[in-house]
């Protein structure tokens, strides 16, 4: 016996054709379901959800070190509870996005809108970005002149802060495949 679709050789008493995966049901054969094609832009939000994981994972590691606030490094309580609030914002992304949870969209908004917030605010304090730059990138200091230094951290931050809303944005656009 051919099967009806591929035209290959099956067996008479077969219920699946191995080449194209018909089935015969109720003495009827029928084409076999194709799968769908998963939306465009699943992969997208898995690997945000991945990178957001992973930012998670690199503030928990990073809980003890000094944050430049209001013109100096501060560590101790007040760095951990940066540190703390930025690895739960991230762990929350991460679970949202990965699960295509409908609640992931605003979440995303309302932490852009911190980040934006917290990054202006770092950009804006020169002594607090002066300080960190002197504990961090000493060694390059001989290399390399303070305002440079000053105008590439300001610029990657403001980057930073530009990829967040791109990201936001392209999210709305494609908020249908949040479903759960």
């Amino acid at each position: 016996m051919k099967c009806r679709f591929c035209a290959e050789l099956i067996q008479p008493e077969a219920i699946v054709c191995r080449f194209c995966g018909a089935v015969k049901s109720d003495g009827e054969w029928r084409r076999a379901a194709i799968a769908p094609r998963p939306a465009r832009g699943l992969f997208t939000l898995k690997f945000a959800a991945a990178a957001f994981g992973f930012s998670a994972v690199l503030e928990v590691l990073s809980i003890g070190s000094a944050v430049p606030l209001a013109g100096e490094l501060r560590g101790g309580l007040v760095a951990q509870v940066y540190h703390g609030a930025y690895t739960a914002l991230f762990a929350a992304l991460f679970v949202g996005l990965w699960q295509l949870r409908r609640w992931a969209y605003p979440l995303l908004s309302a932490g852009t809108c911190v980040y934006t917030i917290d990054n202006v605010r770092y950009v804006l304090d020169r002594p607090g970005l002066r300080a960190r730059l002197a504990s961090e990138i000493n060694a390059l200091r001989g290399i390399v002149d303070e305002e440079s230094m000053l105008s590439t951290a300001t610029w990657s931050a403001l980057l930073f802060v530009a990829c967040w809303w791109g990201f936001v944005l392209w999210v709305r656009r494609r908020r249908d495949l949040l479903v759960a």
